[in-house]
């Protein structure tokens, strides 16, 4: 699957969860998540981009709730699912 399939399978299984997907002037981060409002950086890659997406939808499914890790412990996760999504969608 093409990079751009990829982002629009992403931004499409957001919104089916009730996500909204939406590129904003992050100067720090390449992704934030506040509830189900993903945050990413509006100067980025294709690639990026999708990248991104995958890891705040990790954060998402992983992270909700009480969870009692670090956040370096937090990244980890969310760049393994992130890695794995990607794979996946390659796949595809």
């Amino acid at each position: 699957m093409n990079k751009g399939k990829q982002l629009e399978t992403l931004v499409h299984f957001a919104t089916s969860i009730g996500c909204h997907v939406s590129l904003v002037p992050l100067q720090y981060n390449d992704g934030r998540v506040k509830g189900k409002r993903i945050g990413i950086r509006a100067t980025m890659s294709i690639d990026e981009y999708v990248h991104n997406i995958a890891h705040e939808l990790a954060h998402i499914y992983l992270h909700t709730g009480e969870v009692d890790m670090n956040d370096k412990e937090k990244e980890a996760q969310a760049e393994g699912v992130a890695n794995l999504i990607e794979g996946i969608l390659e796949k595809c």
